[in-house]
Formats: C-alpha cells, sequence, structure tokens
C-alpha cells in the first residue's frame, strides 16, 4: 500500500462559521489556521457578534506568562502568599459585560490570536484555559466561550512548533479563501470599484506566496488588503489628494504588480459612461469598445447593482446592446448579489420588464448550445 499524502481539509467562512459553532457547542475548542488576511479575526467579531457576547481579542504572541498567573500578592489575614490574577479573563463573580445602552451581553468569547506565535511557555499556560478552564487558580465563568486563531507553519510567518499536548486541547481547523463568498461580503462593504475587479479578475483576491512575500518583503493581496485599498479609495474621495499619493498607497497595500494593473482598471473604471447620460438616452449612450471585457464588466456590474423602478427601463433598453454574455452578468448580478432584500426588490423590479424577457431566451439559447 502506497503512501499517499491526504490534502488539508479546508473550509470557506462561512463554512467555517458552522464549524466553529459546532466545536463550540460541543465543548470544545477551536483553533482556527489560516494564511494571513483572510478573515480569521472577522469570524471570531462575527460570531461574537450573532450571540451577544462581549469579545476579548487576546494576542498570545505577545502575551507574558504573568497574564496567566497573575502577580503575586501577601495575604495578612491569612499570612499566606498568593497570586492575584488581571480582570482579563472573567471569572466565577466577574459580572456580565453591557452595551452602551446598558443592555446585558450574554457572557464573552474569548478570543486568543496569533497562538501559533506563542512561545512554548504560552502554550503551557494555554493548556490550562483550554481544557481546565481555569487562568492560574480561578475558574472562568461559565458564560465564557473560547477559540483560538493563528497562522500556517507553511505561512513562514514565524510560527511555532504547537506542542503535542496543546495540539489535544483543540479541534484544529483549517480555513481558505474563497472569491464567491467575499464577494457576498463586499458587494455591501467595498467600493463598486474593487467589487468589479475582482469579479473581471477572480485570482487578484488572494495571490499570498510565502517564499516570495518572505524574500522580497512585499505587500500582497488578500481579502484584508483588498479592504484596506477599498478604505483608501474612500479617503480619497473625501481628501482629493494627487493621483500619485493614491498609487503609492495602493502599491503599498497590494503589492507593485497587483496595485499597478488594478490602478489601470481603475483609470478605465473612471472613464465609464456616466449613468446619467445611459438613463437619458440608452439608445445612444456610448459602448465600450467590442475587444474591452474589462470595460463591459465593471460597466455591467455598475448597472446591475444601481437599477431602481425609476431606471429600469432605459437600464434594461441600454443592456440589450451588450454582447449577450453581458447581458446574462446583468441579471445574474442584479438577482444573486448583495442581501437577500437586495436581490429580491431588484428581481421585482427587472421580472416584468421586456428585457428580462429577451435575456431568459439568451440564457435558454445558450444552455442549448452548450
Amino acid at each position: 500500500m502506497t503512501n499517499t499524502k491526504i490534502p488539508e481539509f479546508t473550509l470557506n467562512f462561512t463554512e467555517m462559521y458552522y464549524a466553529i459553532k459546532l466545536a463550540i457547542a460541543s465543548g470544545n475548542v477551536p483553533l482556527v489556521l489560516s494564511q494571513p488576511g483572510i478573515g480569521k479575526s472577522a469570524l471570531a467579531k462575527k460570531y461574537a457578534k450573532d450571540h451577544n457576547l462581549y469579545l476579548i481579542d487576546f494576542r498570545a504572541a505577545g502575551a507574558d506568562i504573568t497574564d496567566f498567573t497573575g502577580l503575586p500578592a501577601f495575604d495578612h489575614q491569612l499570612k499566606i502568599a498568593m497570586f492575584m490574577t488581571f480582570d482579563t479573563f472573567p471569572t466565577k463573580n466577574t459580572p456580565l459585560p453591557k452595551h452602551v445602552d446598558g443592555t446585558p451581553y450574554s457572557g464573552w468569547l474569548l478570543f486568543f490570536d496569533e497562538v501559533t506565535n506563542s512561545p512554548m511557555p504560552i502554550q503551557h499556560a494555554l493548556y490550562k484555559i483550554f481544557y481546565d478552564r481555569m487562568v492560574g487558580h480561578a475558574y472562568l465563568h461559565d458564560q465564557v466561550q473560547l477559540m483560538g486563531a493563528g497562522n500556517r507553519a507553511e505561512d513562514l510567518s514565524g510560527v511555532e512548533t504547537l506542542s503535542t499536548a496543546l495540539l489535544s486541547r483543540v479541534t484544529k481547523l483549517t480555513m481558505k479563501s474563497d472569491v464567491t463568498v467575499w464577494s457576498e461580503w463586499a458587494v455591501q462593504n467595498v467600493t463598486q470599484s474593487v467589487y468589479a475587479y475582482i469579479q473581471y479578475s477572480p485570482t487578484s483576491l488572494n495571490n499570498f506566496n510565502a517564499e516570495k512575500v518572505s524574500e522580497t518583503n512585499s505587500a500582497f493581496a488578500c481579502e484584508r488588503s483588498w479592504e484596506k485599498v477599498s478604505n483608501t479609495l474612500k479617503a480619497q474621495e473625501k481628501l482629493n489628494v494627487p493621483e500619485k499619493a493614491l498609487t503609492a498607497n495602493v502599491l503599498g497595500t497590494i503589492g507593485k504588480e497587483e496595485g499597478s494593473t488594478f490602478m489601470s482598471f481603475l483609470s478605465i473604471y473612471k472613464e465609464l459612461p456616466s449613468l446619467d447620460l445611459i438613463y437619458s438616452v440608452p439608445d445612444t449612450a456610448p459602448l465600450p469598445d467590442k475587444g474591452r471585457k474589462d470595460m463591459f464588466l465593471a460597466l455591467t456590474i455598475k448597472l446591475a447593482l444601481q437599477v431602481t423602478q425609476e431606471n429600469v427601463d432605459n437600464t434594461m433598453q441600454y443592456i440589450l446592446r451588450f454582447p449577450e454574455e453581458f447581458q446574462v452578468k446583468f441579471v445574474k448580478t442584479a438577482t444573486q448579489v448583495g442581501t437577500q432584500e437586495e436581490q429580491k426588490t431588484r428581481r421585482d423590479i427587472i421580472k416584468f420588464t421586456e428585457g428580462f424577457k429577451h435575456i431568459t431566451k439568451v440564457v435558454s439559447s445558450l444552455s442549448d448550445k452548450y
């Protein structure tokens, strides 16, 4: 029997959410591992928010052993030395925290980040918290839920070897990048130009290469860095700083190669026909050049996400002048992107138009062909 290497079992963000939910409900401690920048911290924040838990973000890599043992103190009444624990970790007598409006949280999510970068003495301290739910001599509060996260050894991010004793106390889960899941989030949270670029070039979402980054010390594209690019573009709109300043920030966030390609796309995006012109004269408003699929895609997404009852007829009139593949993309984007409510609203808006009926025939003919 040959020894074949079994590939890592990986989960995307949405799948991982349910995996940690199951682990925690089972009384286990999920330890989520992944490359840098694809949403481990965001996962903890989402879980805490959804379950009304106060998030305690504890960075294990920078911890000191006294964070767990507490500091020595002398009890004059008992005449003994003892350790007084810090208030970092909620223990049995800790009152439930409250929201700003005074309503109580249901408990805490104690999130240990950078576990794989923590030195061995800190790993030893985690044994007791993860398995016995104790910090020093005190038990954690019953309403504390535990979760850990860190980078993988192959990411060359300075990780330490995890002891087998620690591994036996956690449920190790591996998360992967997923452009479809990211897109569902991004349509509500990043600029349309960033969203459109990733739809045009899905592999650009994440180009992390540990060896290349380690050798060149360069920035790279990932879910976290694209959010930063989006924030930079939003700030640029308010500040109106010179183009070079924007370019420098983008290249410094996602790397020179990806950043240069994105800036070229951004210049194209800015040249797209104005929506007001399209709504006014859909029959004569200019179209992108036939060979410019990038411009057609960017404009398709822009129109699909901004279709309303007021502009739908003219929008559909304009879209029917596009190549058939982008007509189909328009319908899919309008009806499958965004929140469920937004999808339904746009679906109800376009489904009775003549343009929609035409596009459904296109879809049918394409299905027959392929």
